[in-house]
């Protein structure tokens, strides 16, 4: 090659960026106990209040349950009730509002429920409302958006069958419910996943054919698909969660696929990274999987579709911090500031190539362009 013409390629090179930079890192899934206090079960409710975890209810081996378990580490488990006063449950939503935990329907002993309860401290419970002016219902999305409680989706009682549902309710108290609209646009489903990210509330896939959709609002009203067919696989059972500026994915379950328990993350809904591929927690159903003290949290469900094993095991995997400001309406407090001193982290990130613009890069660029053409004018003499 002549000198001239690799002159030109370095300089193309260094010019464009064309570099490769370290990305941010996660860790492994770290397992925090196998045996937690609580009886292996599989859709119970799970947040994040007072700096705590939070398990409520589930299908506990046999039986329904209406426990209250809360945890500061993950490790060791405290029981604060072992009756709560709202009827044992599963199928049924828990989120943290107006500095309270709620209990929202459900699948209960009684039926299909659709009552609504509050405690501020997870040991005494507040019937806000016996039956709320939405259907009777499990398996639904539940989020916090705009101070407001929504309620999305999920299925109810027709003529003796389930139905699938795709009405969207709000509520500023948990006693009064709004109707925002009877069909949204994407269709009826169940067990879809709901959260709010960046001023809007967002829908994600469910069962309904087994469909792998997202959807997005910004009033819950009126709604825009978002991308038709996400990569990760058509999916039920998923759990959606937010972090920071990105939206995570954990475990998707198809017939094609089975259940591997991938993670997906995306700052827009739109364009997905898949993070790791089945992870260390094995093939899992019906677990819940939550953000604290940076990192996500998987706990308890079933170990596979088939082998029906209840868990009450608890991992964690650690995520970077966000360097900006959080775009996403989950109240501030279920994102604690330290990680668990019982967790040691592994790097396992790949590295990713990377357009220069950093300082570092820049540098680097400039000494290349130097040492190219010195020697250009070195081989020219």
């Amino acid at each position: 090659m002549k000198p001239t013409i690799l002159c030109v390629l370095i300089l193309c090179c260094v010019l464009t960026g064309v570099t490769s930079a370290k990305s941010p890192t996660y860790g492994n899934w770290t397992e925090i106990t196998s045996n937690a206090s609580f009886s292996p079960r599989e859709s119970p409710g799970v947040t994040v209040f007072d700096n705590r975890l939070w398990v409520i209810g589930g299908y506990a081996p046999n039986d329904l349950t209406n426990e209250v378990w809360s945890s500061p580490d993950g490790k060791n488990w405290t029981l604060e009730t072992e009756h709560a006063e709202f009827s044992p449950r599963t199928y049924h939503s828990v989120v943290t509002f107006d500095d309270k935990l709620w209990v929202i329907g459900g699948s209960s002993t009684m039926g299909y429920a659709n009552d609504v309860w509050s405690s501020p401290n997870g040991r005494n419970w507040t019937l806000e409302t016996e039956h709320a002016a939405f259907s009777p219902r499990c398996r639904h999305g539940v989020a916090i958006f705009d101070r407001r409680l929504w309620v999305i989706g999920g299925s109810h009682i027709e003529e003796g069958y389930n139905v699938f549902i795709n009405d969207v309710w709000s509520s500023a108290d948990g006693k009064t419910w709004d109707l925002e609209t009877e069909h949204a646009e994407f269709s009826p489903r169940w067990g879809t996943g709901v959260v709010a990210f960046d001023n809007k509330l967002w829908v994600f896939a469910g069962t309904g054919n087994l469909i792998s959709d997202i959807w997005s609002s910004a009033d819950g009203k009126n709604w825009a698909l978002v991308n038709g067919n996400a990569p990760f696989c058509s999916c039920d059972n998923n759990q959606v969660t937010v972090f920071g500026d990105r939206i995570f994915v954990v475990g998707t379950s198809s017939p094609e696929h089975g259940v591997p328990n991938d993670v997906w993350s995306s700052a827009d809904g739109k364009n997905w990274t898949v993070e790791r591929v089945q992870e260390d927690f094995g093939t899992r159903v019906f677990n819940k999987v939550v953000v604290f003290n940076n990192g996500l949290w998987a706990i308890a469900g079933f170990d596979s579709l088939n082998s029906a094993r209840a868990k009450n095991d608890v991992w964690y995997m650690p995520l970077p911090i966000p360097s900006q400001t959080p775009i996403t309406t989950t109240p501030s407090h279920t994102i604690s500031p330290t990680i668990p001193p019982t967790v040691e982290p592994t790097v396992t990130k790949t590295t990713t190539t990377k357009a220069a613009g950093t300082p570092t890069v820049i540098g680097v660029s400039l000494c290349i362009a130097s040492m190219a053409g010195a020697y250009c004018i070195k081989r020219k003499e």
